[in-house]
């Protein structure tokens, strides 16, 4: 059921949505911060009428029933402020409940969340425009499997470490987080980083699990402050526009990659060298290299290959191409080569010697 100050809380929710939207046609919808507040009134507005029904209130959350155990914890018709911890379990008329999903509300006063155990989900829009939000308990969502679209953004999220037992992040989790400085991504599970998903964040350290397979359009658009990343040694896509990071220096493309998108390094101006680990030139256009500096980028490929991406299409309007070290191709698929993990790293092991995935033997 839904309590009497939920209620009022949606009508002054709508009130509100059909004002504020009315002001905008009239030409005072002038800068971002009204759009944004006028998108999230509406799903704010949207989620009571949806929610209204099976809503019970315990202190500053509201938690919907979605079946006979398990709840989700929203902030719709409450407002918590600072730090909050949201529990693992509740109780309502008699029955206990689980807490597995976080939904949309009104975050906009929370500077930091616990977030509980049980947690499965955190659900669309969930933290939507939370502007002072800036911490996360990661480390204990080791139950978390799906990270919905929208989810983080434009909150001040300044660290995100995906846990290890997430499959699914939706696309533009966390885009427009102007904060965030660090991901790490832990899981073996977790295969693709979709459209926009980190776009515009302030990334100076990215750490990916090596068995991510793709890295969708406009993953890491914007993210100006990235100067280097290296990317999962079983990727095999990077989408459009994927890395549109004008302060990326270098960058190595692993062997296993098939496809490339066009303008994958769009505005990468401070590029100056592009590592290829692939004996056969990927199949490109002069689309693919669109927004770098190809008489200023260095092309370094495998040994003996130079003059297979001299007359590769795409890869031959490179100016400088040169060999490098040998591909690690050679040692991880043949019989005496093996894949190790040391200190949470993936290595090539070949009788004596051992090397990393972008082919550097270790000393």
């Amino acid at each position: 059921m839904c309590n009497k100050r939920s209620k009022t809380k949606f009508e002054y929710f709508i009130a509100e949505a059909f004002v504020t939207v009315a002001n905008g046609y009239t030409g005072q919808l002038k800068n971002i911060y009204t759009m944004k507040k006028i998108y999230l009134i509406l799903l704010l507005a949207f989620a009571f009428v949806s929610a209204q029904a099976d809503t019970f209130t315990i202190g500053e959350i509201s938690y919907i029933i979605e079946d006979d155990i398990q709840v989700t914890a929203t902030a719709l018709g409450t407002s918590p402020q600072g730090e909050v911890t949201i529990p693992s379990y509740v109780s309502y008329n008699g029955k206990n409940y689980i807490v597995t999903k976080v939904g949309m509300g009104s975050w906009g006063e929370v500077t930091k969340l616990n977030l509980p155990r049980t947690l499965t989900t955190i659900g669309s829009h969930a933290f939507y425009a939370a502007e002072k939000l800036t911490s996360i308990n990661w480390k204990d969502l080791t139950a978390l499997q799906t990270i919905e679209d929208r989810a983080f953004v434009y909150t001040a999220i300044k660290e995100v470490t995906i846990p290890a037992n997430v499959r699914t992040i939706e696309e533009v989790a966390f885009s427009g987080c102007d904060e965030l400085t660090k991901l790490t991504i832990n899981s073996p599970l977790l295969e693709e980083i979709p459209y926009g998903c980190f776009g515009s964040a302030k990334l100076t350290e990215v750490t990916l699990s090596p068995n991510i397979k793709k890295i969708g359009s406009r993953a890491f658009s914007v993210c100006s402050s990235l100067k280097s990343i290296e990317l999962p040694f079983w990727l095999q896509e990077i989408g459009e526009d994927a890395f549109t990071c004008t302060g990326l220096t270098e960058l190595t493309i692993p062997i296993n990659v098939t496809t490339l998108g066009d303008g994958f390094l769009s505005w990468c101006t401070d590029l100056r060298t592009l590592k290829v680990q692939s004996y056969s030139p990927l199949t490109a256009t002069s689309a693919t290299f669109n927004g770098i500096d190809k008489d200023n980028v260095t092309l370094v490929v495998p040994k003996g290959t130079v003059s297979l991406y001299q007359q590769a299409a795409g890869w031959k309007e490179f100016k400088h191409i040169t060999d490098g070290a040998q591909a690690i191709e050679l040692v991880g698929h043949s019989s005496a080569g093996q894949k190790i993990l040391r200190n949470g790293h993936v290595l090539i092991q070949s009788g004596d010697k051992n090397f990393t995935v972008t082919g550097q033997e270790i000393k």
